[in-house]
């Protein structure tokens, strides 16, 4: 049996204090992305470049809130002046309109300072994901660090390494 040395103990205790620190950061990270994600998007939609987009093709691939969810082949030209096509996943609010038929053309706004994202559909609506299972966890995550760091001392844990 070897007694751990407070050396040790220091060093184990700043490793995972910087592993948790990285966990609730990931945690934290994906509770953010999603708000970001549709931040991009509505400043693409006030300052993007107008374009109309035609449909070439599309394909009904399920529901989404209990509206079809289809994804749409589109052409437009992009910024440098060539044609384009691309797939555009969307959710369709308003089925009885039509909207996303063969043929139809649709109001894309193109990005003009970057790439993400290329494109943001001028009159749709975007919305971020709540994730209430990250928050939950990220409490948790904060909650279990602290009270541990708290309750050991209290406890009288004794660590010992056994070397076999």
């Amino acid at each position: 049996m070897v007694s751990s040395a407070p050396t040790v103990a220091t060093v184990l205790l700043a490793v995972g204090t910087i592993l948790w620190t990285f966990q609730s950061v990931l945690i934290a990270f994906f509770i953010t992305k999603p708000r970001k994600h549709v931040k991009r998007h509505q400043k693409v939609q006030k300052s993007g470049k107008l374009v109309e987009a035609k449909i070439l093709s599309y394909e009904k691939t399920g529901e989404m809130d209990g509206m079809p969810k289809r994804e749409l082949l589109l052409s437009f030209i992009n910024l440098a002046g060539y044609p384009t096509k691309v797939k555009l996943t969307v959710v369709d609010s308003k089925p009885h309109e039509n909207r996303y038929e063969l043929g139809n053309y649709i109001d894309l706004r193109l990005n003009q300072n970057g790439f993400k994202p290329p494109f943001a559909m001028a009159s749709a609506s975007y919305k971020a994901d709540k994730r209430l299972w990250a928050w939950v966890l990220l409490i948790f995550n904060i909650a279990y660090a602290v009270d541990l760091s708290c309750a050991v001392p209290y406890l009288g844990f004794k660590w010992q390494i056994y070397i076999i």
